[in-house]
Order: structure tokens, then sequence, then C-alpha cells
């Protein structure tokens, strides 16, 4: 298991790019855990997503709720859906 990272601070509908943010190399498989009370959205895009980009849901659980990106992937972008949030990435 690769270091514990700092939390990333999710703004309310601002996509936030994840490897860039946490210094991890675009294309390393990664988990995010939602650490927040309220729903993410997800994206694998190598660019932004638009303000009107859905995404995959991530919802909050007692402990976070846990999703596993694959590896090579071109990008990795969330944003809060209500307030702000935070997330956990982690190598896999």
């Amino acid at each position: 298991m690769a270091n514990t990272l700092p939390d990333v601070v999710l703004p309310e509908n601002t996509w936030v790019d994840l490897y860039d943010t946490t210094g991890i190399t675009v294309g390393l498989p990664v988990t995010v855990t939602n650490k927040g009370s309220y729903s993410i959205l997800l994206v694998v895009s190598a660019s932004s997503p638009s303000s009107s980009t859905l995404g995959a849901p991530l919802y909050p659980g007692p402990f976070g709720s846990v999703a596993f990106v694959d590896s090579d992937e071109l990008g990795l972008w969330a944003r809060a859906t209500v307030g702000t949030s935070q997330v956990l990435v982690q190598e896999s």
C-alpha cells in the first residue's frame, strides 16, 4: 500500500483533477474513498469535464464508499454535488 496522502477537498460543482492534485502519475491505478457526507461524481477523462457532465456517483457511507480506477486511464476528475466534500485518493 502506498503512503496515505492528504484528503482532496472538492468544492461544490467544480471539477478537480485528482491525479494532478495528489501528484500521482496519470495512468496508475488508484482507489478513491468518499469521506464526505454527500455523494460526489467521478469522471475518467484526459481533460476537464463540462459543467453539464454527470459522471458516475460515489455515495457516502459510514466508513466512506470506495471506487477502484484501473491502470492506463487518461485522467480522473471529481466534484461535489452538494456543499464541499473530501476524498482520499491512493495508489492501488
